[in-house]
């Protein structure tokens, strides 16, 4: 077990809350750019949905807090769904677009692959498959642009 490892439940809602304000900051980032291949609605849009996916992550993680406790999970590894969104700051990136599609993949991975992992707790499973779908949409939805 490596210390990329998410093997308990709470690491793993940990793990999604930060990836959720990572993502909502590399949005909130590429809005106060001068220039953008994005529309700032998208933006908003997906800024705002960040927000909202953080907050029923933790009510998530406060509604199943016993579970959280006695349930090991393994086979995730934070590597393989992080990605790497530092440039400099102000500073139009040509493949921001590119970072952007990256991103929402790789979080719709996680949480896909993390609610197979977590099917012994239904509700909890349910929630991380829907946030997965939502991913996928807002990924379809950066490729059409």
């Amino acid at each position: 077990m490596t210390s990329n490892s998410l093997n308990t439940f709470g690491s793993v809602l940990t793990f999604a809350i930060n990836l959720e304000d990572t993502a909502r900051t590399f949005y909130e980032s590429l809005s106060k750019k001068d220039e953008h291949p994005f529309s700032n609605e998208i933006l908003k849009e997906l800024t705002e949905g960040n927000r909202k996916r953080r907050e029923l992550l933790e009510r998530t993680r406060r509604e199943s807090i016993v579970e959280m406790i006695l349930e090991r999970i393994s086979g995730l590894d934070r590597t393989e769904y992080l990605v790497d969104i530092s440039h400099p700051p102000n500073k139009v990136e040509a493949n921001d677009l590119e970072v952007a599609i990256e991103l929402e993949r790789r979080i719709g991975k996680f949480y896909s692959d993390s609610a197979n992992k977590t099917k012994f707790l239904p509700e909890v499973s349910r929630t991380l498959e829907r946030i997965a779908r939502n991913s996928g949409e807002r990924e379809a939805r950066l490729r059409s642009l």
